[in-house]
């Protein structure tokens, strides 16, 4: 299974963490800490997520989302081109928070 990265200003955040009050939260708690950046991992594979899903699911029929999202915020990129140059370049020695 392939990652799916998105890379996106922080303002830009909702459209892949959704509209619910917590996403909202975590996006204002996000730009309070000066967050400028955020990449989403759309199709990330967690231990513990499986877990649960396993547990919860185990007795459901039909198919069901065995993968979760991840976000990472970054304060120090101010734009979409300069991290994916530091996140994709194995050259790169750049610190990025």
């Amino acid at each position: 299974m392939e990652n799916k990265i998105a890379i996106e200003p922080i303002e830009n955040a909702l459209v892949f963490l959704g509209s619910s009050l917590q996403a909202k939260y975590v996006q204002r708690y996000a730009m309070a800490l000066g967050a400028k950046m955020v990449v989403v991992e759309t199709e990330y594979v967690d231990e513990d997520y499986l877990l649960d899903f396993k547990n919860f699911y185990s007795r459901s029929f039909g198919p069901k989302k065995c993968t979760t999202g991840r976000a990472h915020f970054f304060s120090n990129v101010t734009n979409v081109q300069e991290l994916e140059n530091n996140l994709f370049d194995p050259s790169s020695t750049k610190k990025i928070e």
